[in-house]
């Protein structure tokens, strides 16, 4: 038996990712976690500048495959560079995620023979589309799919969309738990208290009596900037001491979206902040969040704003639907549905009971099912379950 298979050496886990910020998103802690317990640690990322966030987490190397997000005529040159990078190191297990890193990745990892092959769906972008574009996006579905040994959706409605347009078989893919790739950090996502919330709202230049709403995410197309334009258009003309607090880069992918961010900027107490690292300070300002996604994989933004003890009104969409409990966590409405959202916006707005208590539930439900723990706890059972019997095979074998 080779030595790089034997079950005598410590495992190996190869976690790959697109982008640098998706794995400090969807990895921190996670990484870590394996590592203290027995795995040797390995990351790949399409983007450099992850060193220190490896070394923070144990990993043993970070590798460095250079890696377009969109389809590139060097995607060939890359899926070499994987390829190679995985027959040198022969990982025991990969967990890739993102759509080019995960089709890619798991090209590369069946061609290598990893025994253990988990590809990890954030989200499932062919929904909404149709005509070549669809059938394109789901081809390259079902081929990532078809290499992995085990399909990982992070929420139960995005498992039930990649079977109705069967992507993947249903005995192959599984949701961990309640779902999530990586939990919610409830010791840091917590809520804010009186006094934190004028801190807060001090911090962005919010008026400390003003009924917050924030909108946490990408300034683009798929994450609604038309319908929060909408939205909000006819909420500050209800509510004059309505404010919305923004949070996100501006992403237009098209005149469209150019217009709709020029119409926000027109619209009456808008708060643009951009980029926040400590996106805590957001939900600690905010009285509601308002999601306008037309797909999710799973909001992470509407569990952390959750933890917070702040509630959501979104578009009841895939991934959303697994985030919000309708009418006990938040209120969802049909999806583009823009006149219901005002109004539930300030159905809610107008009731601060209701608001808190929602806000309380939203918690409770974040702490007992997406827990960062939990999650990881399961990730470890389904990892080192998988090794085991693959390590039982190869010796019986």
């Amino acid at each position: 038996m080779r030595a790089s298979r034997s079950h005598h050496r410590q495992p190996r886990i190869l976690f790959g990712v697109t982008a640098a910020v998706t794995a400090r998103m969807f990895l921190v802690g996670q990484l870590g976690h394996f590592a203290a317990q027995g795995w040797q640690v390995h990351l790949v990322c399409g983007e450099p500048g992850l060193e220190a966030f490896a070394q923070r987490e144990g990993v043993a190397a970070v590798h460095h495959v250079p890696m377009a997000r969109e389809p590139s005529a060097t995607d060939p040159a890359a899926l070499i560079r994987t390829w190679r990078l995985l027959h040198r190191i022969r990982p025991d297990v990969v967990v890739l995620g993102t759509p080019k890193m995960g089709l890619l990745g798991m090209v590369a990892a069946f061609l290598t023979r990893v025994p253990e092959r988990i590809y990890l769906v954030h989200g499932f972008r062919a929904q909404g589309l149709a005509g070549r574009r669809r059938r394109l996006l789901v081809a390259l579905e079902r081929l990532a799919c078809g290499c992995a040994t085990r399909v990982v959706a992070v929420s139960p409605s995005l498992r039930d969309a990649l079977l109705a347009a069967r992507v993947v078989r249903p005995a192959k893919v599984v949701v961990l738990g309640h779902g999530s790739a990586n939990g919610v950090d409830v010791k840091r996502f917590v809520p804010a208290g009186p006094d934190g919330v004028l801190d807060a709202r001090a911090t962005f230049g919010l008026p400390p009596e003003a009924r917050v709403v924030a909108f946490v995410g990408r300034l683009t197309k798929d994450k609604g900037i038309g319908a929060l334009v909408d939205v909000w258009d006819r909420v500050a003309a209800a509510v004059p001491d309505a404010w919305l607090l923004v949070a996100g880069t501006e992403e237009p992918a098209g005149p469209a979206d150019e217009r709709a961010l020029a119409g926000l900027r027109a619209l009456p107490r808008v708060m643009q902040v951009g980029h926040v690292d400590a996106i805590e300070a957001v939900y600690r300002a905010s009285d509601l969040l308002l999601m306008l996604s037309s797909r999710e994989g799973l909001p992470t933004v509407v569990l952390e704003a959750a933890a917070c003890e702040v509630p959501a009104v979104a578009f009841g969409v895939t991934g959303v639907v697994d985030a919000i409990e309708d009418k006990t966590t938040g209120l969802c409405s049909a999806k583009g549905d823009v006149r219901h959202v005002q109004e539930l916006v300030l159905e809610l707005l107008g009731v601060d009971e209701r608001r808190t208590t929602m806000g309380q539930a939203a918690r409770r439900r974040v702490v007992d099912g997406f827990a960062q723990e939990t999650v990881w706890q399961a990730w470890s059972e389904l990892v080192t379950g998988a090794h085991a019997q693959q390590s039982r095979s190869r010796i019986s074998s």
